[in-house]
């Protein structure tokens, strides 16, 4: 399909300097890129959409106290490592 777009000269100079090096035409280089943002674009939207698995009613374990580091590196068994 034919469209008009408004592309920055210095832009649209290195697209076509690219088109060359190929042996290429510029709407080649132009689509190839567009294809590389939307599949970039279409990963990003997979990866937004995960929702990890949550069980039990959330929150901490009764006797966690974020504020006690030597406390949690016990419950993690951090301190068994040294």
């Amino acid at each position: 399909m034919r469209t008009t777009v408004a592309i920055e000269d210095g832009l649209l100079d290195q697209v076509k300097l690219i088109a060359a090096q190929r042996r290429g035409t510029v709407s080649s280089v132009v689509e190839e890129a567009l294809r590389e943002l939307l599949a970039r674009h279409q990963a990003q939207q997979v990866r937004a959409d995960v929702v990890l698995p949550v069980s039990g009613s959330g929150g901490l374990a009764p006797g966690v106290d974020l504020h006690d580091r030597e406390h949690v590196a016990d419950l993690l068994g951090e301190n068994r490592l040294r």
